[in-house]
């Protein structure tokens, strides 16, 4: 039996408002990471990518813990890094300061501790945690943009950080879904900032770039500048918005709108002919017939998506970060998948947008797990970079804060 608490297996398990799923990596011997194992199941309980009925969502979680043991022979799954997403989530940009007092005013690692403790001292609103706190880069005296100063002098050394943080019993909730299955959690992530992990490589980090992971039902984004980390959140909106529209515009059942969404919509400009027309089964047995206007169709999806990266764009351009954005915009996501969405993005951010392919762990580019498995494989990619940064003390202190313990 393979378990998977050994140090060689990886579980990255992301709980999404339409689908759970699951990705199990090894570890090499040469030191790479090779996907193993995986599974994708649909998900009941969650709601904006937060739980809204417990034991649903822990049954989702079960069943995609079945269907990815089965596709790994003898394997166990008991240990699994999870993703945290969900429209509480928000984040803000903190900068620490300290004088340096040593007598030669040479920088040390002592220093370099010190200004980072001195920069997580920051309020958050009542009831929330940090999930994550980034370190961005240093500032010794006048000189902006150091990514190292120890051995430098100075006189006194500054450096931002990144805080991303949510409600506590948000957070509580997604974790003990995964708990009551008795399956122990390694590492809680923020979703968007593992599916930067996954599709971002160091190039693109450096000249600036934006990642939307674009779900049925929110929006995660992070923005890189320099790079490090400068911008992340969750906007309230995904693929079901879209179908909810065109139930409501054509008065037509969710679960049939959610059909036309996935077949005829494509925000290509020309997509659609002005008299082109869609004929749609409707009606509770299926058995009487609506045509809609293909155009109309294109028209509310349209909308429903230029909202979404206009909300996006206001976050960037209210960092003033625009002109740091050198390599563009990645979406990934299931919903990436949509026809002329690039292209609609393009218009909206005036940038380049591009589909990336989720890369660092051997077999992850299969087409059936691009794009949805982004999270899940930046999950894993987590795990493998930071398992030796973090010892079980620390991590032990992120689930005892947000369980208050």
């Amino acid at each position: 039996m393979i378990w998977n608490s050994r140090d060689d297996i990886l579980v990255g398990l992301d709980v999404g408002t339409q689908n759970t799923k699951i990705v199990v990596a090894e570890v090499r011997d040469d030191g790479l990471l090779n996907l193993i194992g995986y599974s994708k199941v649909d998900t009941f309980g969650i709601l904006k990518g937060e739980v809204h009925h417990h034991e649903n969502v822990v049954e989702s979680i079960h069943r995609a813990v079945l269907e990815a043991e089965k596709t790994v022979d003898g394997l166990e799954i008991n240990r699994v890094e999870v993703g945290l997403t969900g429209r509480n989530i928000a984040s803000f940009n903190n900068v620490g300061s300290i004088p340096i007092v040593s007598e030669d005013r040479e920088i040390t690692h002592t220093d370099i501790a010190d200004v980072i403790a001195n920069a997580k001292v920051a309020s958050l609103p009542q009831g929330h945690s940090a999930i994550h706190t980034i370190r961005q880069l240093f500032k010794v005296d006048d000189r902006e943009g150091v990514l190292d100063p120890v051995g430098l002098l100075g006189s006194r050394l500054e450096v931002g950080v990144h805080i991303v943080h949510g409600m506590n019993t948000s957070l509580q909730n997604s974790i003990r879904c995964v708990l009551a299955e008795e399956i122990e959690v390694s590492h809680s992530v923020f979703s968007g900032l593992a599916s930067a992990l996954a599709n971002l490589a160091p190039q693109h980090k450096q000249q600036g770039a934006v990642l939307l992971d674009i779900g049925a039902g929110i929006t995660e984004f992070v923005v890189y500048a320099k790079g490090t980390i400068r911008c992340t959140g969750v906007v309230a909106l995904g693929g079901n918005n879209v179908a909810n529209d065109l139930s409501v515009a054509l008065k037509i059942p969710f679960n049939r709108a959610e059909k036309l969404k996935v077949e005829h919509v494509n925000l290509a400009p020309d997509a659609a002919r002005p008299v082109e027309t869609v004929v749609l089964r409707t009606g509770e047995f299926g058995l009487q017939e609506k045509s809609f206007a293909l155009g109309d169709i294109q028209t509310v999806a349209r909308a429903r998506f230029e909202e979404l990266f206009r909300l996006v764009l206001a976050r960037i351009e209210e960092q003033k970060l625009t002109d740091y954005i050198g390599a563009g915009v990645f979406i990934t996501g299931g919903v990436s998948r949509t026809p002329g969405l690039n292209h609609l993005a393009e218009s909206i951010f005036e940038m380049p947008v591009t589909t990336p392919i989720a890369h660092g762990v051997d077999g992850a580019q299969d087409p059936q797990l691009q794009p949805e498995f982004s999270t899940a494989i930046g999950l894993v990619k987590y795990a493998y970079q930071t398992r030796s940064e973090f010892s079980g003390k620390r991590q032990r202190g992120l689930l005892g804060r947000i369980f208050g313990k």
